[in-house]
C-alpha cells in the first residue's frame, strides 16, 4: 500500500473512483447519473490529484473523454449477480487499490456496496438508506444489508451524504456521529436541462410518443411500492371524477421491481387510454418532455435527494410532490406538496395547481430560481475539498498539504 509522506504534495496523491452503472444506460437511476456527472465535473474542474476510475469494459462508454490525470482501469465485473458483485467489492477491490497505489478510495454507491479497503482511506457516498431499512427487494438483500453492510458502514470515518435528509437518517438509524458525515448535495446537468421554447420541437416530440392531449409527467423507474405509482394511479382515477378535463398521466422509466402491480392498477381503474408508460427515454427527448408537460408529479414514498424534481424545475415545469424531508430540502417552497399516502390529497393538490394560475406561475418561477443552486461543478468542487480534508487528516498536517 502506498505510505503517506508528510512532504507529499496534494497533486501527488492518487484517488480511486468506483462509479456504479448498475442500470444501463446510467440515466436509468440516480447513482448512474451521479457517477457519470461527478466524474465529468471532476475532469473539468481539477488537476489537483491523479485519479483512477475502476470500471468494466461494458460501461466505459458512459464516461467522457478524460484528461491526463485520469486513468481508466478495467477491473470491475460485468455480472450483476449479488454474490459475485459483493465479493468483488470486499476482496478484489482492496487488492486492486493496493496494486495501483491508491491513497484514497471513493465508492460512489455506499448505499449498495462497501469494501474492506482500510476505512481510514475510504469515503463512501450514501444516497439514501432504503436498502438498509426496508425488505423491499427480497430477503437475501435485506439480510446482507442489515447484518453485513450496516455494521461495516458504522466503521467508516468518512461518509458522504447527498442531502441533509440522508445525513439525518444516518445519524438516527445507525447512530453515526455527525463528525463522520460530509454533506455534498447532488445536482443536475444545467447545460442540458433548461427552458426550451421551440414549439416545433415540442410538436414533434408529442408526435413521436403519441401524446396528443396535455399531460402530467412522472419520471422514475417502475419500482413497487417505493416509487408509489399505484397510489398516484388511484389519485388520478379520483381526479377524473372531480375534474371535467384532466391531462393524461405519462410515466417515464424502466421497469425495475414488481412493475406488474402498476400495470394491474391501471387496468383495474380502466385507465389504459389515459395513463401511458413510455419506458426509458433518453435525455435528449426527456428535456423536451419536461418542457412540454403541463406539470410534474413525484409521489415517491422514500427518497434521499430528488434529481427528477430538479430537472423539471430547471425546465420551468411546475411541481407537485410528496411532503417528505428530502423534497422539502431540495425544492424549498417551489412545489405544491401532498400527503403521498393519501390519493385524495394527491388529487386535490394536482387540481389546485392546474386551476390556480397565480400558484402555477409562482411554482414555475420559484423552481427555476431554486434549481440554479445545484450544479455539478459546485458539487465537484465541494467533493475535492472532502478529498483534500481527508488526505490532510489521514496523512498528517504537513506543510505540503494545503
Amino acid at each position: 500500500m502506498n505510505s503517506f509522506n508528510h512532504q507529499k504534495n496534494l497533486q501527488d496523491f492518487h484517488i480511486g473512483l468506483i462509479p456504479d452503472f448498475r442500470l444501463k444506460p446510467p440515466a436509468y437511476d440516480g447513482i448512474g447519473v451521479f457517477s457519470r456527472s461527478l466524474i465529468s465535473a471532476l475532469n473539468t474542474i481539477t488537476s489537483e490529484f491523479s485519479f483512477s476510475v475502476f470500471i468494466n469494459e461494458q460501461d466505459r462508454s458512459f464516461l467522457p473523454e478524460l484528461d491526463d490525470n485520469f486513468k481508466v482501469i478495467m477491473g470491475k465485473p460485468c455480472s450483476v449477480k449479488l454474490t459475485y458483485d459483493v465479493a468483488w467489492y470486499f476482496f478484489v477491490l482492496p487488492f486492486l487499490a493496493r496494486k495501483y497505489q491508491i491513497d484514497l478510495l471513493h465508492i460512489f454507491s455506499g448505499n449498495r456496496r462497501l469494501s474492506l479497503f482500510p476505512f481510514s482511506r475510504t469515503v463512501v457516498s450514501i444516497h439514501d438508506i432504503y436498502y438498509y431499512k426496508r425488505q423491499g427487494y427480497g430477503a437475501p438483500r435485506h439480510l446482507l444489508f442489515r447484518y453485513v453492510l450496516a455494521p461495516l458502514l458504522k466503521l467508516h470515518p468518512h461518509i458522504h451524504a447527498v442531502s441533509k435528509s440522508t445525513s439525518h437518517e444516518l445519524e438516527t438509524t445507525f447512530q453515526i456521529s455527525p463528525e463522520k458525515i460530509r454533506l455534498v448535495e447532488n445536482a443536475y446537468d444545467d447545460r442540458h436541462f433548461r427552458v426550451i421554447n421551440n414549439a416545433e420541437i415540442k410538436k414533434e416530440m408529442r408526435k413521436k410518443y403519441s401524446l396528443e392531449k396535455d399531460f402530467m409527467l412522472y419520471v422514475s423507474v417502475l419500482d413497487y411500492p417505493r416509487k408509489n405509482h399505484v397510489t398516484l394511479i388511484r389519485a388520478y382515477s379520483h381526479l377524473k371524477k372531480i375534474v371535467s378535463q384532466v391531462p393524461d398521466l405519462v410515466l417515464v422509466g424502466e421497469a425495475f421491481w414488481q412493475p406488474e402491480n402498476i400495470h394491474k392498477e391501471i387496468r383495474k381503474n380502466r385507465l389504459q387510454k389515459h395513463v401511458k408508460i413510455l419506458g426509458f427515454i433518453p435525455d435528449n427527448d426527456l428535456v423536451i418532455l419536461y418542457n412540454t408537460a403541463k406539470l410534474f408529479v413525484h409521489p415517491s414514498n422514500w427518497e434521499g435527494f430528488g434529481l427528477p424534481i430538479l430537472e423539471a424545475m430547471a425546465c420551468g415545469l411546475p411541481v407537485v410532490c410528496s411532503d417528505i424531508p428530502a423534497f422539502r430540502e431540495i425544492a424549498g417552497d417551489a412545489p405544491v406538496y401532498f400527503d403521498q399516502k393519501d390519493p385524495l390529497s394527491i388529487a386535490r393538490n394536482i387540481k389546485m395547481l392546474c386551476e390556480n394560475g397565480r400558484l402555477y406561475a409562482e411554482s414555475q418561477l420559484n423552481g427555476l430560481e431554486r434549481a440554479k443552486r445545484f450544479t455539478w461543478q459546485r458539487t465537484a468542487k465541494r467533493m475535492v475539498k472532502v478529498y483534500r480534508d481527508i488526505l490532510t487528516r489521514v496523512g498528517g498536517n504537513s506543510s505540503g498539504l494545503t
